[in-house]
């Protein structure tokens, strides 16, 4: 399972009191795609928190969520950027998806549906300082 996950600075020169872009990029052909997991960057929050689903194959996956990272949510319903309605179902396929502001975890769990085509997800978010 890959993982790179990254915080860039928005503007040259940009600080813990700027705006920045954290991205975290998770392939797998196993179930697990992997977990993104936002960091406190000194008390900063996440927001505009987007993912892109990219598969090889028919696949679906599921989104979790938790706040501590042991107790994962029920699969949950992102935003469809295709639509700018709740997905259909919490069974994703591929696609883009916003997740909703009011979600507060810091946990992201993606599972596939199977473990025969590649999964991937690109996961970007703005973080703010408080």
């Amino acid at each position: 399972m890959a993982d790179h996950s990254h915080s860039y600075p928005l503007i040259t020169g940009a600080g813990n009191n700027n705006v920045r872009l954290f991205t975290s990029n998770k392939s797998a052909t196993a179930a697990a795609v992997g977990t993104v997991i936002l960091t406190n960057y000194g008390g900063c929050q996440f927001k505009d928190i987007v993912f892109e689903y990219i598969t090889n194959g028919t696949e679906t996956i599921e989104v979790t969520g938790s706040v501590d990272g042991t107790n994962f949510s029920a699969a949950l319903v992102p935003f469809d950027v295709a639509t700018g309605l709740l997905a259909a179902d919490a069974t994703l396929s591929e696609g883009s998806y916003i997740i909703p502001s009011t979600w507060n975890f810091s946990h992201y769990k993606f599972t596939g549906s199977s473990t025969s085509d590649v999964k991937t997800i690109a996961f970007a978010a703005t973080v703010y300082p408080r």
